[in-house]
């Protein structure tokens, strides 16, 4: 039952503090507060930053190396599709 009694008076004597504490104290505190979320915030943009500009260094590149290939392809597969309309053309013919 005392340790009960010292533990709420510890607890109470806590809050007072908290409450009595150095207003001055009590605006740094929040300041630094402050400055550690804007620090993290920061680390935060900057790697999203730092993502978005190796997407645009390397998705230009991927997207010219799949451009270059689409053209090269292009022509291969006009030719595939031609090649059974000639066949059928020409069996329609004789």
């Amino acid at each position: 039952m005392v340790a009960i009694r010292v533990a709420a008076l510890l607890a109470l004597g806590a809050t007072a503090s908290e409450h009595n504490a150095n207003p001055i104290r009590k605006v740094v505190t929040m300041l630094q507060q402050m400055s550690n979320k804007v620090v993290a915030e920061g680390k935060k943009e900057q790697e999203l930053f730092d993502k978005f500009m190796c997407y645009c260094s390397n998705g230009a590149d991927d997207l010219a190396a799949s451009i270059k290939d689409a053209d090269t392809k292009i022509p291969q597969v006009e030719a595939a599709l031609r090649k059974p309309r000639q066949t059928r053309f020409n069996s329609k013919q004789m």
